[in-house]
């Protein structure tokens, strides 16, 4: 069986002093992209960054509203 790491997407609002930004989640590890207002979503952002850092996807899911993107459990983010 292959082990997987989930990534949940979340937008963050924007603040008096910040933009909308994208919080990538994992068990480990946070970090938070500006919003690309080239994208439609979160999770397009998401997609092309992890896919940039020389990621493959390999699955993507919702839970309660939260996007979750499944990558090997030996992804770099």
């Amino acid at each position: 069986m292959q082990k997987f790491t989930a990534i949940q997407v979340k937008t963050l609002s924007a603040t008096n002093s910040k933009g909308t930004r994208v919080k990538l989640v994992t068990d480990k590890k946070t970090i938070i992209l500006p919003f690309n207002y080239e994208f439609n979503t979160s999770l397009c952002i998401a997609l092309d960054y992890l896919i940039k850092q020389g990621n493959e996807v390999q699955g993507l899911t919702t839970i309660n509203n939260v996007n979750v993107i499944l990558m090997n459990s030996d992804f770099s983010l």
